[in-house]
């Protein structure tokens, strides 16, 4: 049987340890091969597996359980990309809670409909610098370099295109599935 694996994170993430496990028997997909797959294949509309995110592409307590594995996936392609451009590219955020989301739109950082609530966002920031005024200029040539890779995705949203009620910047470490 073509045996499918699911990815599931472990409670001790960030401390958290990532795992792999397979699905139950009864909710393993019953395909013969691996081309009987494919067939059926347009019909799924989640990956049947997941993408490990090693522990140094988020901060501890960035929250990847429920985050789009197409993502996550590209995710770490653009973290990849800018580390090799000399960035210390991480995810900062990634789930929300719907009261988390709600607060942070009443503290004007964010709103009350947030992507992240769905799994369908993530904060990227260089962990360096952060959101530290202090380091404006480096996080100018971060945002810039961001930006080019999160272009070069079309099924990729980046914030800090937005303008209007995140000032100049835009919501610059913002990166989502359309």
């Amino acid at each position: 049987m073509f045996s499918f694996i699911k990815w599931v994170f472990s409670p001790l993430f960030g401390g958290r340890k990532n795992r792999v496990e397979e699905l139950p028997e009864a909710l393993e997909d019953d395909y013969e091969d691996e081309e009987e797959y494919e067939e059926a294949a347009p019909r799924v509309t989640t990956p049947k597996i997941a993408v490990v995110i090693p522990k140094d592409y988020a901060l501890p307590s960035a929250i990847l359980n429920g985050v789009n594995n197409i993502l996550l996936r590209d995710a770490m392609k653009i973290i990849d990309k800018l580390r090799s451009q000399g960035h210390h590219a991480i995810i900062h955020n990634a789930m929300r809670t719907k009261a988390q989301a709600a607060a942070n739109a009443a503290k004007g950082v964010g709103i009350k409909n947030s992507r992240h609530v769905l799994g369908r966002a993530v904060d990227i920031i260089d962990k360096r610098y952060g959101w530290d005024n202090k380091y404006i200029k480096q996080i100018r040539v971060f945002r810039s370099a961001l930006g080019k890779e999160v272009a070069k995705y079309p099924h990729l949203t980046w914030g800090g295109n937005w303008h209007n009620s995140y000032g100049e910047l835009g919501d610059w470490a913002h990166v989502e599935m359309k």
